[in-house]
């Protein structure tokens, strides 16, 4: 691995202007987007440093206590046959995982009818799911870590991808909601969205707060010596 993409995963997470701490490892949720900056990057150059810094991410998580990491590389589903190409596949990657986990999940709210529409990828009972399980798990810390995104970012895959992303957005906030007949569930969703290539995704977030914008290549010292 090129020293460069280290070097740019520490910046994500170390640049005092970076909102990662602030966003995405506070007590709240919430979602942020990691996104390339216009200039003289290609996306090839691009993909190792954001996918590398999900990975690592991902490890890190994995080994503090209380915190459920959740991933998906959009790069390892692009092919046409793949089954967990796009936005369902986005959504049955996630909800596996987290069944994989080892919370008592209330799974009272399945039928027939559901478990049809879920069968048939049916993209807002996807969704459905994936909700109604987060509110019946106890006391974490998800992190959904979704890299790539821009390879989404296709005729076909963008609407459904688009729909994803805002229901992930709103979903720490529903989750988090109590009732004076009920208490929280204490767990809140993070969610983390690389884009190696400027996408319809992540421009929405661009002027909101939630978004990390890399610098190009050439604003790194060691790439200006070369």
């Amino acid at each position: 691995m090129d020293p460069i993409h280290h070097e740019r995963a520490e910046w994500i997470i170390e640049e005092p202007s970076s909102p990662f701490k602030r966003l995405f490892l506070s007590e709240r949720g919430g979602m942020l987007v990691v996104d390339r900056v216009d200039g003289m990057d290609t996306e090839v150059d691009t993909i190792p440093s954001l996918s590398y810094f999900s990975a690592v991410l991902r490890q890190k998580l994995a080994s503090m206590q209380c915190t459920v990491p959740l991933n998906f590389f959009c790069g390892m589903h692009t092919e046409p046959e793949d089954s967990l190409d796009g936005a369902c596949g986005i959504m049955r990657s996630l909800t596996s995982q987290l069944l994989r986990q080892k919370f008592n999940f209330d799974l009272s709210f399945l039928n027939l009818a559901f478990v049809d529409k879920i069968r048939a990828h049916n993209i807002s009972h996807l969704c459905l799911w994936f909700r109604n399980l987060l509110k019946s798990a106890k006391a974490a810390a998800i992190f959904c870590i979704i890299d790539g995104i821009s390879r989404f970012d296709t005729e076909d895959k963008k609407s459904d991808v688009k729909s994803v992303l805002k229901y992930l957005q709103e979903l720490d906030k529903d989750i988090a909601t109590t009732t004076p007949s009920s208490e929280s569930n204490g767990v809140f969703l993070h969610v983390l969205v690389t884009s190696p290539k400027p996408s319809q995704f992540s421009r929405r977030w661009i002027h909101t707060g939630q978004s990390i914008i890399m610098p190009a290549k050439s604003w790194w010292p060691r790439d200006q010596n070369i």
